[in-house]
């Protein structure tokens, strides 16, 4: 979205840690850049939620799918990953395969995308809280005398 600044006397910009990362589909030797923000701690709230707003989805699936109940539950799924990444990546994320798409385990390709990446996100949050506490402890330790 591009701001209307003909108003605009300041502008203010912000880093809200919008990181890029290489997604590598394995087989096709070939990365997409996907960006979010690794440091958001509400992004492991959105991923549980998310994760049961699929499973609702995925439940709609009926005997012999039709194409259009299909494309209803990519949709959700679609906006589910945009939701979770705060920007639109499933289009990257589901270029070469279908969200819903199992292998022989049965595991969906959202769900061993989502798999994939929550640990790498979970150690870049536990990252930022521990470099917080460190700045606050350098704050706040001449009072704890």
């Amino acid at each position: 979205m591009k701001a209307n600044t003909a108003k605009a006397n300041n502008t203010i910009t912000i880093d809200d840690g919008l990181e890029t990362f290489n997604l590598v589909f394995k087989g096709r030797d070939e990365a997409v850049p996907i960006s979010f923000n690794p440091n958001d701690t509400d992004i492991m709230i959105r991923i549980k939620k998310s994760q049961e707003n699929i499973a609702n989805a995925l439940k709609e699936i009926p005997e012999g799918e039709d194409a259009e109940t299909l494309q209803k539950i990519n949709e959700v799924i679609y906006n589910e990953i945009d939701y979770v990444f705060g920007n639109k990546i499933s289009d990257k994320v589901f270029k070469h395969c279908s969200p819903i798409a199992t292998n022989d385990k049965g595991e969906t390709f959202v769900e061993r995308f989502l798999n994939a990446v929550a640990p790498h996100i979970r150690n870049r949050i536990e990252a930022a809280q521990k470099a917080s506490e460190a700045r606050i402890s350098k704050h706040t330790a001449k009072y704890e005398k």
